[in-house]
């Protein structure tokens, strides 16, 4: 008889971290791309004579071949390997876009444009597929968070006037969340020293002493990982003793004992 052993994942090296950088930024690329052609709409107008009922193309054209190029990263990333699907990929969006810039007419800038979302929406998926392949469980959150920062950050509409990428609401300076207005909620809920991640796990912990699932308390939290609400989420003293009578009263009424009482160590060791 055999028992499968388990290998442990070898921990990522710096290689695999330059490699995953040198995706992201591609990604990052593919779709800053939409925002710069779009921010650049008019002056493509006017350079290349095209037609205001032409003017949609530009854009949908990309955003087609890349709907189309997505559900088949995977097919392609098994025929290609996934660092022969990032090479072909990228080279082909570079070429797109220097076609892009020799553009001298509506066809041929729609043409080039086709080649390049294809490209650019291959570039997505695989950043997120190399995040579970390159790195073993601890690391895939970090390298998922990342690709999913720069994806954002790629999406953010620039406004020109404004210095900061995230603005505050009177946009005198950049976006500080909760720091300003936290302390003065605090102030006069009378909570010193409380913060909103002591709220978090106070509910996770209340809603898990009530008897509310893990898959519940998650969604209360907002968690899509039922490994960040067991974090979360910790069993208050009281509903974990009734829990422990519950499950020792039968095992002492089968050993013959009428009674079984949890004893609390601590309790016992402080009063000697």
């Amino acid at each position: 008889m055999t028992q499968d052993i388990p290998i442990p994942k070898l921990a990522p090296t710096l290689a695999s971290w330059v490699g995953f950088i040198a995706m992201c930024i591609g990604m990052f690329m593919a779709i800053l791309d939409i925002q710069i052609v779009a921010t650049s709409l008019p002056d493509l107008q006017r350079a290349l004579a095209i037609r205001p009922e032409q003017m949609s193309w530009i854009q949908a054209s990309y955003l087609i071949a890349e709907v189309i190029a997505i559900p088949l990263t995977g097919w392609l990333t098994r025929v290609l390997s996934l660092r022969g699907l990032f090479v072909i990929a990228t080279s082909v969006f570079v070429i797109a876009s220097v076609a892009c810039a020799a553009s001298v007419g509506f066809a041929s800038l729609v043409s080039a444009r086709v080649f390049q979302g294809f490209a650019g929406g291959l570039l997505i998926p695989i950043v997120f597929s190399a995040g579970f392949l390159l790195f073993p469980v601890r690391g895939q959150s970090l390298a998922t968070t990342i690709a999913g920062a720069l994806a954002v950050l790629a999406m953010i509409n620039r406004d020109p006037v404004q210095p900061y990428v995230f603005p505050s609401e009177d946009g005198r300076t950049f976006y500080q969340g909760t720091k300003r207005f936290w302390a003065k909620i605090v102030k006069r809920a009378k909570l010193p020293g409380v913060t909103p991640h002591t709220l978090r796990h106070t509910l996770g912990s209340a809603s898990v002493s009530t008897g509310e699932t893990l898959a519940m308390t998650g969604a209360l939290l907002g968690h899509a990982d039922h490994r960040s609400t067991s974090i979360y989420a910790h069993m208050q003293n009281d509903p974990a003793r009734r829990a422990a009578d519950r499950v020792v009263g039968p095992i002492a009424n089968a050993l013959g004992s009428p009674i079984a009482v949890v004893i609390d160590l601590a309790t016992r060791k402080a009063l000697g």
